[in-house]
């Protein structure tokens, strides 16, 4: 049975609606294929304990930045 991914599905859909910004889309596919490559070959060099303390203060750093943004998302609104 041949299954189709909903990602390819709704592409084509915006395609044929015209809902697509091509300019920023192409941009956005070239830099993420560039900083994919660049992520793959520093993460294959570096010690995985390492690796692991980077990410872990990576989703730290995000996860203060959230709350920040919910705290005075709540101050601007009163």
């Amino acid at each position: 049975m041949f299954f189709i991914p909903t990602a390819i599905v709704s592409t084509f859909i915006n395609i044929k609606q015209k809902l697509i910004d091509w300019k920023t889309g192409i941009t956005v596919a070239i830099f993420g294929i560039i900083g994919a490559i660049i992520g793959a070959k520093i993460s294959v060099n570096l010690n995985t304990n390492r690796l692991k303390l980077y990410f872990g203060v990576f989703l730290l750093c995000i996860a203060i930045f959230e709350i920040y943004s919910i705290f005075f998302k709540k101050e601007k609104a009163k």
